[in-house]
């Protein structure tokens, strides 16, 4: 049969095809149905749902180069998840599952190599040995989340495994390149944790470069050699990761400083015994959600392979120290830090599954070389088999936030309709951009949780401010000054974050916005559990104060063309506006948000024929924002406007366009 890449058959390739799509299949479908894609989704999926939803949205309207100007100016968090989440998104639409027709390409990957590491036993030898190895909860995980750290920590184990398990000094250009690859992708999977990954591919081009020094003592030109091949390692992968860092450096600098030293640091490190600490990523929370019980088997088959291939072992016994030493470095870094989930230390749980891959196929050569191999292969192979269905869990839950047994599924469609409801209240009518502001959040309902159904919605919604971490009031009303919208929990909610400073704040933030002058509650929205609300409070939409516009269009799209305003243009000379609630309260002014496509334009205001005030627009496509204080003690039923040009007549008269309003709203008196 005719060989691709020397390696493996056309029936091979087909296998691997056909195991992938079955697993994500099924493994997909399960969570529809009794697992996290059943659920709204929450963090930090959500995260790069919503930042991923936002990109492409700015594609749709901007094309690549607006793409392109937006990730300049606001670099990713994770390039590789905010991208594939898009790329998902982009083919099979803004749903939670695309990211599973993306991320499928991994377990491919791992399966084509699991076939090539086996390709000389036999195709059912393969098959128990993929069973095996998609029984870890790892894959499922892989599968599954948009989060970064699993595919980072993939990279990085494979990377450097392949630049320790073989000689190092002298490497081809290929072998450069391709171990340069590894550590420039890893780098861009999740910059947050780039000085791990930087220090563990050190470290792994150390022990590469000693071992070779001690296996090839008396070599006159191996530290040339070693110096060339580290340079130029280095060199590849940060050519690969510069076009990333030459801009969101500072940005990470800055995220790594706040959660790692910074204010929000004491917030997420884990209090815990210091021997809980050091088991965290093996038998702990943090391993068990990875691994299950795979560790322990992983042990038994490393001790069986070395067992049947301890000569081999004694043969390369420095690079196999090398290994040890860089897996055990790996499990420090991550283990010796405060700070903890089972994400963060996820790097374990790759290396515990590289050496349970490596002890299989060495346990599988050893049995090849044995009297009555065939049986014992069948034996083995029947046995990985009924372990693996033995000891498998699905659908696999997020370590952090999934718990097999949760809330029924009828809780879930509630918070769900929470969320659309949210969304289609903020959204109606649809006249601006919401800013929306979280004074606290819960795991169900957040700043990313709506934002990313708003994007849903074609929304490219906008997060005013997000201190949930402060405790400072302060803080939370200046954040409310550049909202449009507020989402306000009940201090008693059990959904909230409640160990958060801004928890206790929220009795105080709720007084504060039922009496502030711009803002009124819109809608109270039930809890899933019935016992509880959720406020909306909004500032009233740009138009709202009026029943009739005289010499108006209809609100219509976004001006200028690649603006964040919607709005309604003024035509002609002259126009008004009668207003919804006339004479009811004193009201202090109207405010207006307006622009021109003409040079020193005046839009004067007056009631009954009497002039009130004037806006002067002096630059051309420049929005202004005015403020026109009205006499009396009462609001008056009609208000007019004239729109006075110095010169010649609109370059768009033929439409007879005067002024665009995104905004034109009735102030009240505090």
């Amino acid at each position: 049969m005719k060989k691709i890449n020397a390696l493996l058959t056309i029936r091979d390739w087909c296998v691997v095809t056909a195991i992938t799509a079955l697993y994500c299949a099924f493994v997909v479908v399960g969570h529809l149905k009794m697992g996290q894609l059943a659920e709204a989704p929450t963090y930090d999926d959500v995260g790069y749902y919503a930042d991923a939803a936002s990109r492409l949205l700015k594609l749709y309207e901007d094309g690549f180069p607006g793409l392109l100007r937006k990730s300049i100016a606001l670099p990713p968090h994770a390039p590789y998840s905010t991208f594939a989440t898009m790329t998902g998104f982009a083919i099979f639409g803004m749903h939670p599952w695309a990211v599973a027709a993306v991320q499928s390409l991994w377990i491919f990957v791992i399966l084509a190599a699991l076939r090539a590491a086996l390709v000389e036993q036999p195709l059912y030898v393969f098959l128990s040995a993929a069973a095996a190895v998609l029984a870890w909860p790892l894959l499922g995980l892989l599968l599954i989340s948009a989060r970064p750290d699993s595919v980072c920590a993939l990279l990085t184990v494979a990377g450097c495994l392949y630049i320790v398990c073989s000689p190092w000094a002298g490497s081809g250009r290929k072998r450069m390149w391709i171990a340069g690859a590894f550590a420039g992708a890893a780098l861009l999977a999740k910059p947050s944790l780039s000085p791990v990954t930087l220090a563990l591919f050190a470290s792994a081009a150390l022990l590469a470069s000693a071992t070779d020094s001690i296996e090839r003592r008396g070599d006159v030109d191996l530290r040339r050699r070693l110096l060339r091949t580290n340079l130029g390692f280095l060199l590849i992968a940060a050519l690969l990761a510069a076009p990333y860092y030459i801009f969101g450096l500072s940005q990470t600098i800055a995220y790594i400083h706040l959660n790692m030293l910074g204010a929000d640091a004491a917030l997420w490190r884990l209090r815990i015994p210091l021997l809980d600490h050091a088991c965290y990523y093996l038998w702990g929370p943090g391993g068990q959600a990875t691994m299950g019980a795979f560790l322990p088997l992983t042990a038994l088959f490393l001790a069986l392979a070395g067992a049947l291939q301890r000569n081999w072992l004694y043969a390369n016994r420095f690079r196999a120290g090398a290994v040890a030493i860089w897996a055990l470095l790996a499990y420090a870094a991550v283990s010796i830090p405060a700070h903890k989930n089972a994400w963060l230390g996820i790097i374990v749980s790759w290396t515990v599954l590289f050496f349970f891959v490596a002890a299989l196929c060495g346990v599988f050569r050893a049995v090849a070389q044995m009297r009555f191999a065939p049986f014992y292969r069948v034996a083995l192979s029947v046995c990985l088999v009924v372990v693996a269905a033995t000891i498998v869990e699905l659908p696999v839950y997020d370590p952090i936030w999934g718990h097999k047994g949760g809330e029924p599924l009828s809780v879930s469609a509630r918070r769900s309709a929470l969320i659309d409801d949210l969304a289609e209240t903020m959204l109606s009518p649809p006249v601006r951009v919401p800013a929306v502001y979280f004074p606290s959040s819960s795991k169900f309902l957040n700043s990313d949780v709506l934002q990313f159904a708003l994007n849903q919605r074609n929304v490219p919604s906008i997060v005013a401010s997000d201190p949930k971490t402060s405790g400072d009031l302060a803080a939370h009303l200046a954040a409310i000054d550049r909202a449009t919208d507020v989402v306000l929990f009940e201090r008693e909610d059990p959904d909230i974050y409640g160990w958060m400073p801004s928890a206790a704040l929220l009795p105080a933030i709720k007084q504060r916005l039922l009496d502030h002058p711009d803002f009124e509650l819109r809608k109270t929205f039930d809890t899933a559990d019935g016992e509880h609300h959720v406020f909306l409070f909004q500032r009233p939409p740009a138009f709202s104060d009026f029943s009739a516009f005289h010499g108006f269009l209809s609100i219509e799209g976004r001006w200028p063309p690649r603006g964040d305003e919607r709005g309604r243009w003024a035509l002609g000379e002259a126009a008004s506006l009668e207003l919804k609630s006339p004479g009811k309260q004193q009201w202090a002014a109207i405010s207006i948000r307006a622009l021109s496509l003409i040079a020193d334009q005046t839009v004067s205001f007056s009631i009954d024929g009497k002039p009130i005030g004037s806006c002067s627009l002096p630059e051309v496509n420049q929005f202004k924002d005015c403020m026109i204080e009205m006499p009396g003690a009462v609001l008056p039923p009609r208000i007019d406007l004239a729109f006075l040009r110095p010169g010649p007549e609109n370059p768009w008269d033929g439409r007879r366009r005067s002024v665009w309003f995104s905004a034109i709203s009735i102030k009240r008196n505090p």
